[in-house]
């Protein structure tokens, strides 16, 4: 009888292939490659580009999944090292790194969306509690000078120069200099307050004014606070709010969804430090005061599942061609 003989079969190297093991071991298989680039120092540049999917939960236990594709997320150096007979990096991707590129342009595809979502809440985010606890010292100034008029400008504490600045930068207080100069509200602050008023926006006293008048200021200013005051716990309202409604508008209706799918998918916006890191950061609370305040609903059939406000959603459905390309019925 004739005995078997083991066949070893050399599989061809390339670059491509090399990059595409490392790929697949050490970061996922939403990453793929792009175009290979040889270059006159011998290397080869591959560029990288991404699939990433999100899954749409429909009723009777149907689902969709769109992608968002991205053809420029990085790329990847390599060269052959002749005394090993194989290839090696010169630039090597890391996983950190391109999941921070993703989240960016993932929330850059939902720019405008967000936009609309801070348009929306600009008279509730200062109900919000940890809004009120992070621009309680914005809160504290604007009480002042609608309640007093006037207050010395040394008796604005140092913490609170970098919140006055931005209200004076923005025209809402100004000094008034003299002998004794003085902290008064701006002429844009003083018109913003009539027309809370005037078309009764919020109930007629002070805090009420000033809470809508702090949310004004967050809508305007919610990038700015969020990247450059470093005040990432802001970004917890928002974040959730456009994740449930980027999948409606994808939808183009009303859908239900689960607190926990909500909690996955308000993880793929977010920048790191996440909110779900701090101390003290609930879901089901932030999901609650987005509820109270009319950002979202609980369903009508079961209220452990949200869905849409229909008024922030006709709003939002305009943008429906500017998300994901791709649809996968399942």
């Amino acid at each position: 009888m004739k005995s078997l003989e083991t066949v070893h079969i050399q599989m061809q190297k390339t670059p491509e292939a090399f990059v595409r093991k490392y790929i697949s071991t050490k970061i996922g298989f939403n990453i793929r490659l792009g175009h290979t680039t040889k270059n006159d120092d011998g290397t080869w540049t591959i560029q990288l580009k991404a699939v990433v999917p999100s899954y749409v939960k429909l009723e009777n236990e149907r689902s969709k999944t769109f992608a968002y594709v991205f053809h420029d997320v990085g790329e990847a150096i390599v060269k052959y090292d002749e005394k090993e007979y194989d290839y090696d990096f010169v630039l090597k991707p890391k996983a950190t790194e391109l999941d921070l590129i993703l989240m960016k342009k993932i929330d850059k595809l939902t720019t405008d969306v967000q936009q609309e979502i801070l348009n929306y809440g600009r008279y509730s985010w200062g109900n919000l509690s940890k809004v009120k606890w992070w621009l309680g010292t914005v809160h504290k100034i604007i009480l002042r000078c609608l309640k007093d008029e006037s207050f010395p400008s040394d008796e604005l504490p140092e913490r609170y120069q970098r919140y006055f600045e931005l209200l004076r930068a923005n025209k809402w207080i100004r000094i008034e200099s003299g002998n004794k100069p003085k902290v008064i509200a701006d002429n844009k602050l003083k018109k913003l307050e009539q027309e809370l008023l005037s078309e009764n926006k919020v109930k007629h006293d002070l805090n009420s004014v000033t809470d809508a008048l702090v949310g004004i200021l967050f809508a305007e200013h919610y990038v700015q606070l969020r990247d450059e005051f470093k005040i990432p716990q802001l970004t917890s309202y928002v974040t959730t709010t456009k994740a449930y409604y980027a999948d409606a508008v994808r939808e183009g209706r009303a859908i239900h969804m689960s607190e926990s799918t909500l909690l996955n998918k308000f993880r793929t916006y977010n920048y790191s430090p996440k909110p779900s890191t701090f101390k003290g950061f609930n879901f089901p609370d932030t999901v609650a005061e987005l509820v109270s305040n009319r950002f979202l609903k609980y369903s009508k059939d079961d209220e452990r599942f949200i869905t849409a406000n229909p008024e922030l959603l006709e709003l939002l459905l305009p943008y429906q061609s500017t998300l994901a390309q791709i649809v996968i019925d399942n």
